[in-house]
C-alpha cells in the first residue's frame, strides 16, 4: 500500500487521486524542466546506440546514419526547450537577474 510523506497509509485509489491533483498543479516551467531531463536521457541512449552500432559497423552501418540524424534533431529540440524555459523563468521572475 502507498504511503504519504507523513507515513500515513492510503489506498491506491486515493494515491492516484492525489497524484492527478499534483500533476495538474505543476507550472509550465516545471513540466518543461522534466522534459529537458528526459531529453538528456534520450541523448545518452542515442549516443550509446551510436557507439554500439560503430562497434558492429559491418552489419549496422545504416543504424549509425539514422541515430546521428536522431541525435541532431534531439539536440535541436533540447536547445529550443532550454530557450523556452528561459522565457518561462523570465515571465515567472525566477532565476534570471539583470536580463541574463
Amino acid at each position: 500500500m502507498p504511503t504519504t510523506k507523513s507515513g500515513e497509509v492510503i489506498t491506491w485509489k486515493e494515491f492516484f487521486h492525489r497524484w492527478k491533483e499534483g500533476i495538474a498543479g505543476i507550472t509550465p516551467a516545471q513540466a518543461l524542466k522534466a522534459s529537458i531531463q528526459g531529453t538528456y536521457i534520450t541523448i545518452l541512449g542515442i549516443i550509446l546506440g551510436i557507439i554500439a552500432s560503430i562497434i558492429n559497423y559491418k552489419n549496422t552501418w545504416w543504424v549509425v546514419i539514422i541515430l546521428i540524424g536522431a541525435l541532431i534533431i534531439t539536440i535541436i529540440q533540447l536547445i529550443g526547450m532550454k530557450q523556452k524555459l528561459k522565457v518561462f523563468k523570465m515571465i515567472e521572475g525566477v532565476g534570471l537577474k539583470n536580463g541574463e
